[in-house]
């Protein structure tokens, strides 16, 4: 089958589909004058002006990068047929399809997220709410890994450790990260561990804000390249990310003061004179 296109008595270019066309083929062309009426034979002058195989109905197949676990949205290898859609994050896996072509099928294909480091079975995701200000996600030094140093008292990071790190940014820029598990615990907070208030300063846990939807499994949290969040305080078009999530009742890893010996004696005889005076009153 081929289509090709009719003139009827210098009327307007029809088109008609020819089974097996030619050049200068007659065709017998079944005209209805109005609807209801019957269809009386007229032999029409046959105008080719083109001629076109009906395209080979083509169906959307996944390409390699399906069912491979990842960290980061899949950019190559989407489809071996069809045409790739963009690329969605769920709460466990990637998603996209292959669109066939001429009629041909659509295929679902789907990646499911990198295991995390925390053991149970939970997997996430790393990614960037846009491709603002050119950062993009450092992969051979990002990823989920072991705890850089112990929890806050009271609280454990279920997932454990993200490593994010940020690349080729434009100097003092922001850029949004998003994080994507399969599971967040209820009251989880994020955590950052790095230098909080300097590049003087220790490194330590520290809460740091985030929007955080259960329901989505995702934190989403905003950096900025040479203040707080960016652990080596520089503006240079490079942050420092390692993060976790929370769950429990802590704050900042700080060095508890302890009192020395005369202000423990201090502390004793006051406790002591604040005693006498409450047994004198009721004597």
């Amino acid at each position: 089958r081929a289509t090709a296109w009719f003139q009827a008595n210098g009327g307007p270019f029809r088109q008609v589909i020819v089974a097996a066309p030619s050049t200068n083929q007659l065709v017998t062309i079944y005209v209805r004058k109005k609807t209801g009426s019957p269809a009386t034979a007229r032999t029409l002058s046959l105008v080719v002006t083109g001629l076109a195989e009906a395209p080979a109905a083509t169906n959307g197949a996944c390409g390699t990068a399906a069912n491979v676990a990842t960290a980061y949205i899949p950019t190559a290898n989407l489809c071996t047929a069809g045409t790739a859609s963009a690329v969605n994050g769920g709460s466990s896996s990637w998603g996209w399809s292959c669109t066939g072509s001429g009629g041909g099928t659509t295929a679902s294909c789907t990646a499911p997220f990198a295991t995390t480091n925390g053991g149970g079975g939970a997997v996430g995701a790393i990614q960037l709410q846009s491709a603002a200000n050119n950062w993009v996600i450092d992969q051979a030094n990002s990823g989920f890994q072991a705890m850089p140093a112990p929890a806050p008292a009271g609280v454990t990071f279920p997932s454990g450790a993200t490593r994010v790190r940020l690349t080729t940014g434009n100097a003092s820029t922001s850029t949004t990260v998003v994080l994507r598990f399969s599971n967040i615990p209820a009251g989880a907070q994020l955590y950052k561990y790095g230098k909080e208030t300097g590049a003087g300063d220790t490194n330590k846990w520290f809460p740091f804000p985030a929007t955080i939807d259960r329901n989505a499994g995702t934190v989403t949290y905003t950096l900025t390249d040479g203040q707080k969040g960016d652990n080596d305080w520089v503006a240079n078009g490079v942050i420092e990310d390692p993060v976790g999530l929370g769950v429990g009742a802590g704050g900042s890893v700080e060095g508890v003061p302890t009192l020395s010996e005369w202000a423990l004696a201090l502390l004793a005889g006051f406790m002591l004179l604040v005693g006498a005076r409450q047994v004198r009153r009721r004597h």
